[in-house]
C-alpha cells in the first residue's frame, strides 16, 4: 500500500512538473512575465562635473526640498550610475535593451524610486535587460542659458550610458541591434534628443559661457556608434521638431491634455510652478511630436489621458496609479511589435 502511494506520489508530481515546463514553453518571450530577476545596483558608467545627480522624489519633504533649493550649490566630481535589471538564468546570449530616464524637472529624481523599479523589473521579467541611470541635475540660479544647459548635460550624460551598455554589451548580454529608449518628463526630454537630435542641433546656450562639448564627448572615452530601434515618450516635449527629419524612430507617446507643466501641444514649459515663464523657451508636446513623426513617415503612437494633467503614472500621494499599468502593457506591444518586424 505504502509503495503505491509513494508511486502515485511520484507520478503527480512529474505531471505536474510537465505542465509547468509546458506553460513556460507556451509563454512568448517579451510579451510574457517568464523570468526571476536580478539587479546589479550603482553601476559607474561615467565621470563628470556637475551639481549632484539624484534628489529622490517619491516622498519629497516641501520644506526639506525648498531649504535645498536655496541652498549654495557649488559644482563638483560626480560618478554616475545605474541600476541593471537581468533575466535570471536566462540562457539567451544577447537580449534587447531598455534604458529608462526619470523625470523631476532636471531638479530632482532618482534612479531607483518605485516606478522605474517596478518597470524594470516587469520588463526584465519578460526578457530584457532593463536600466535606470541618474544624470546630472541642477544649476545654480534660473536663467534660461542655465537650464538649457543641465539639460543638454543630462543628455550628454544619457548617451554616455549608451556607450558604455555598447562597450559592455558581452557582459551583460545585450542585443545592439535592439536598443530601446523610455523616460518620463524631463527624461523623455532626454531621451528623445538621444533618439532624434544630432551635434548641429544644439542651442546656442550650450556654447556660450563655457562650451558643453559635443554630445559624444561627456562623461566616459568610449566612442560607440548605437541607433535607437524605438521610445517610449512619457509626457516629453522638445524644442525644436525638425530634429525628427534626423532619424526614423519609432515612437509611442503618453500625455495628459491638461499637462500645465509639459505641454501636451506647444506652449511654456513649468507654467504651474513658475507662473509667467519668462525663462524657458517654447516647446512642442507630445501631440505635436506625433503629428510631425507621421508626417515624416515615422511609425508614431499617442495615447491622450483626457483632462490629465502632468505624471499621469502617480495618484495625489505619488503612489502608482491603474495609468501605470496602462502604459506599462501598451509599451510591452509596441516594443514588441518592433522586435517581431523583419
Amino acid at each position: 500500500m505504502k509503495i503505491k502511494f509513494i508511486i502515485c506520489i511520484i507520478l503527480m508530481f512529474n505531471l505536474l512538473q510537465n505542465s509547468y515546463c509546458n506553460m513556460q514553453n507556451d509563454s512568448v518571450r517579451y510579451k510574457d512575465e517568464i523570468f526571476d530577476v536580478e539587479v546589479i545596483k550603482d553601476v559607474e558608467y561615467a565621470h563628470v562635473i556637475g551639481y549632484w545627480d539624484s534628489y529622490p522624489d517619491d516622498s519629497v519633504n516641501t520644506k526639506e526640498l525648498m531649504d535645498f533649493v536655496f541652498s549654495e550649490h557649488k559644482k563638483t566630481e560626480l560618478d554616475l550610475k545605474m541600476d541593471i535589471y537581468l533575466p535570471k538564468d536566462d540562457t539567451l546570449e544577447k537580449r534587447p535593451l531598455i534604458v529608462f530616464a526619470h523625470g523631476g524637472a532636471f531638479y530632482i529624481g532618482y534612479k531607483a524610486v518605485s516606478a522605474y523599479r517596478e518597470w524594470c523589473s516587469y520588463f526584465a521579467s519578460l526578457g530584457y535587460v532593463c536600466v535606470s541611470i541618474d544624470y546630472r541635475l541642477g544649476f545654480p540660479f534660473l536663467t534660461t542659458r542655465n537650464i538649457e544647459k543641465c539639460e543638454y548635460r543630462a543628455m550628454q550624460d544619457a548617451h554616455a550610458a549608451f556607450r558604455f551598455l555598447i562597450a559592455n554589451s558581452e557582459k551583460y548580454g545585450i542585443d545592439t541591434n535592439n536598443i530601446f529608449a523610455a523616460g518620463t518628463s524631463a527624461g523623455s526630454i532626454i531621451m528623445l534628443a538621444v533618439a532624434y537630435m544630432k551635434n548641429e542641433n544644439r542651442l546656442k546656450s550650450t556654447y556660450r559661457g563655457g562650451d558643453c562639448g559635443d554630445i559624444e564627448t561627456s562623461g566616459n572615452d568610449y566612442a560607440n556608434t548605437f541607433e535607437i530601434k524605438g521610445l517610449a515618450n512619457m509626457w516629453g516635449a522638445v524644442y525644436d521638431l525638425s530634429i525628427l527629419e534626423n532619424n526614423n524612430v519609432p515612437i509611442i507617446s503618453f500625455h495628459g491634455d491638461a499637462d500645465k507643466l509639459v505641454p501636451y501641444e506647444k506652449g511654456l514649459m513649468m507654467k504651474t510652478v513658475w507662473g509667467l515663464n519668462l525663462v524657458h523657451k517654447r516647446m512642442y508636446g507630445s501631440s505635436e511630436i506625433t503629428k510631425k513623426a507621421q508626417e515624416l513617415g515615422i511609425k508614431a503612437v499617442i495615447n491622450t489621458y483626457p483632462g490629465q494633467g502632468h505624471a499621469l503614472h502617480l495618484d495625489k500621494d505619488k503612489k502608482l496609479n491603474e495609468n501605470f499599468y496602462d502604459i506599462q502593457f501598451k509599451i510591452r506591444d509596441f516594443f514588441f511589435d518592433l522586435l517581431s518586424e523583419k
